[in-house]
């Protein structure tokens, strides 16, 4: 007999009984589509509804084609995909006293989607999820867990086909740091430390004193020189295609030495940098630039040959492009913006500046991309447990394992002996998600399952 029929038997005798309706339940059911089961701690079993209420030590299972979000008292949304069993192993909410709150709630099989309500906000220590053999940590999350046997690699093959663009994920990793380097992603600026990521969108503010190295997921590298901000504008990678990437990134005060990755390499057009008198383009190149004064929006310093935009290409070809003109700077050659509404010139010999330069070279710095990002492999779907961090950040633990931070845009991935590895982009099998991917935590979702 299949699980499935003999939820139906049993359904058989619990409605003659009428429905148990429970006070102040942990969660209720919404958007439901398709067959789901709950199985009741206290023993019976009965397909789900709209609003079916769940019980600490409840079991909900998803049938194929089927799918069921679970909105709990504290607002935290769990979102529960085909073929999938989900338990409430603990919840505890209490508004007016946080210092009760606790949950552990548990993705036994298949995939789930949580975005956390007011136990992670109020007291993040409170709240667990296990997915297979981790235990997340949440730190104010939204995130993604797979369980996955067999059944994910069955499905990379149809992912790849999926029209769904790939999520940006983050851009890259600071490697280094001399000094300090501030980030700014709209709620004023905070420290961001050697081994920490970046995104597009945000704004890297370097101090007096200061050498910060970035690398990105292609393979670029940036050393952003003392007094400097520089604004990652947009930032997308493919490994597996990187001609299909792009970056387009500000330099709104200060310096930077910069060499491209794949992404220019593939495509330079789409690779560019911005400043206020001039775009630079790239054609696969190694780059020095500065930008002060009217470039950086201040009353012009006094008279410097540098002053405004200036550029020094010293491998490949560049070209600084305004509406004023255009000039190309192939190696060895150095060229300058001086304000807005001024064309580009090239200089008749490379300014000392540059040439006295002893912050490293880009190019000089030695950084494997897997070994700083981890696996950019999009079919990996080995069998295990994948959590992948859309927002946020949470603490990842296998048994007897050291924790493992996930920041946004990573994903950690536990094997099925509780060995950790990082993945620097999500496989496609959860990136792709027709379920998975869509939720919004602000609004009723509406369920289909293609």
């Amino acid at each position: 007999m299949t699980r499935f029929l003999a939820a139906i038997l049993s359904l058989a005798a619990l409605i003659s009984a009428g429905p148990a309706a429970a006070a102040d339940p942990a969660a209720k059911t919404t958007g439901l589509s398709g067959v789901v089961i709950i199985e009741r701690a206290a023993g019976g079993v009965r397909f789900a509804a709209e609003g079916s209420a769940l019980e600490v030590g409840d079991t909900l299972r998803t049938e194929a084609a089927s799918q069921t979000r679970l909105d709990f008292s504290d607002g935290s949304q769990v979102l529960v995909r085909p073929q999938s069993a989900f338990r409430i192993e603990k919840y505890r909410y209490n508004e007016a006293r946080p210092q009760d709150d606790g949950a552990l709630l548990r993705l036994l099989k298949g995939g789930m989607r949580a975005v956390t309500g007011l136990i992670g906000k109020r007291r993040p220590d409170a709240l667990q999820f296990g997915a297979g053999v981790s235990t997340i940590g949440i730190r104010g999350t939204d995130f993604i867990a797979r369980v996955c046997a067999d059944d994910c690699a069955a499905e990379t093959a149809a992912a790849a086909k999926s029209e769904l663009p790939p999520s940006p994920g983050f851009a890259g990793r600071v490697i280094a740091v001399q000094g300090q380097l501030k980030v700014d992603r709209g709620a004023g600026p905070k420290v961001l430390a050697a081994g920490e990521t970046f995104y597009a969108g945000d704004t890297l503010i370097s101090g007096p004193a200061t050498v910060a190295t970035l690398f990105f997921r292609d393979g670029m590298r940036i050393v952003l020189k003392a007094d400097t901000r520089f604004f990652v504008d947009t930032y997308r990678y493919e490994a597996a295609a990187p001609e299909r990437g792009s970056a387009i990134l500000r330099l709104l005060k200060g310096s930077l030495r910069a060499v491209t990755g794949l992404v220019a390499k593939r495509n330079p057009s789409q690779v560019q940098f911005g400043t206020a008198v001039a775009t630079v383009g790239i054609r696969g190149t190694g780059l020095d630039m500065r930008c002060s004064g009217p470039c950086a929006s201040e009353a012009p310093a006094p008279a410097d040959e540098l002053d405004g935009l200036a550029v020094y290409t010293w491998n490949g070809c560049t070209v600084m492009v305004n509406d004023q003109g255009n000039v190309d700077l192939c190696e060895g050659q150095a060229g300058q913006v001086s304000a807005a509404g001024k064309a580009p010139r090239k200089y008749d010999s490379v300014p000392r500046y540059f040439l006295d330069d002893k912050t490293p070279r880009p190019d000089t710095i030695d950084a494997n991309a897997d070994k700083v990002f981890g696996s950019q492999q999009a079919d990996f779907a080995s069998a295990g447990t994948y959590v992948y961090v859309r927002d946020g950040a949470v603490v990842l633990r296998g048994p007897g394992g050291a924790d493992q931070g996930i920041a946004r845009g990573e994903v950690g991935y536990l094997d099925q002996n509780g060995r950790f590895s990082r993945l620097a982009a999500p496989p496609l099998f959860i990136d792709r998600d027709p379920v998975l991917r869509f939720l919004d935590p602000d609004a009723s979702m509406s369920c289909s399952v293609p």
